[in-house]
């Protein structure tokens, strides 16, 4: 049978410093830590993945050995306390994801494993990864840039954007991807679609009234017990995140550049939670020599 839910409510804004405690995705934000993963041996040699991590999110690029040369895929997710990483490639214009980034760091090794989607790119790989130092050079260029992801694949070669559509080089692109938004308001609601069993979205936009925010999210689910999920409010934010209240149902939402991260505090809606990592939209990596 089929379960749809219509839920809507005014925001509870609950500020971490009324119950004496800190939301984990605002822990340790001071320090930028970068990763550079490498797999060395094995039918996965040459993949790569490239990340800053920044409290518990990350933002990076994906480089598998079986794409087109000098083609890479932005990634972005979250890192428990455990180690356990759980991203997603961005979604291309049609919403769809390239695919699932997971795994698990221990110490200097990454057991990653991407799974693409249905019509997403590259082959299923579980790889064992092992960190790399970058040179000093680019150590410098890194550090030059401790509230951003910097891309330091092929150096050497001009980082640009691509047109699916002509398949050409377009202009620039700057290496430096800050963490932070110039404003946590979103155009357009960010999340994806696989296929017609899974479509997660949520928005964030200016509300009608000075210091509101209008708030939605949207999930759908097909199966068994095919589930439909559709909250809207107003907020308020607190910088970049907020939490929320709905029915016993408690979750935080947190704004970055390019994705937002939803958590689950307490509870559920009818069994389906709104945990993940809801991307925008980004063609492929390119690097060319100009």
């Amino acid at each position: 049978m089929k379960k749809t839910m219509i839920l809507a409510a005014s925001a509870l804004m609950i500020l971490a410093a009324s119950c004496g405690q800190q939301s984990s995705s605002q822990q340790d934000e001071t320090q930028t830590q970068y990763y550079q993963w490498v797999c060395r041996q094995g039918d996965h040699a040459g993949a790569e993945i490239v990340f800053a991590r920044r409290g518990d999110v990350f933002r990076g690029e994906y480089l598998d050995p079986g794409f087109q040369d000098f083609f890479t895929i932005p990634v972005m997710g979250t890192i428990d306390d455990e180690g356990n990483v759980t991203g997603v490639s961005a979604t291309t214009s049609s919403d769809a994801l390239h695919g699932k980034l997971s795994g698990k760091i221990t110490g200097d090794t990454f057991h990653a494993v991407w799974l693409p989607t249905p019509t997403g790119t590259g082959e299923f790989r579980e790889m064992e990864m092992t960190r790399e130092k970058p040179s000093a050079d680019i150590t410098a260029e890194i550090d030059r840039h401790p509230d951003a992801f910097y891309n330091i694949l092929y150096p050497e070669k001009s980082f640009v954007t691509f047109d699916s559509n002509t398949h050409a080089a377009g202009g620039q692109r700057s290496r430096v991807i800050p963490f932070l938004p110039e404003t946590p308001y979103t155009e357009i609601a960010y999340g994806y679609s696989i296929g017609e069993w899974e479509r997660r979205h949520v928005y964030v936009g200016e509300g009608a009234k000075q210091g509101e925010t209008e708030f939605h999210l949207h999930i759908v689910e097909s199966g068994m017990n095919d589930t439909n999920i559709y909250i809207n409010g107003i907020v308020r934010l607190d910088g970049n995140m907020f939490r929320y209240d709905e029915k016993g149902y408690r979750f935080e939402v947190a704004v970055y550049n390019g994705f937002i991260t939803v958590k689950t505090i307490t509870g559920d809606l009818d069994g389906i939670k709104a945990d993940g990592v809801y991307p925008a939209a980004f063609e492929m990596s390119h690097y060319v020599n100009f």
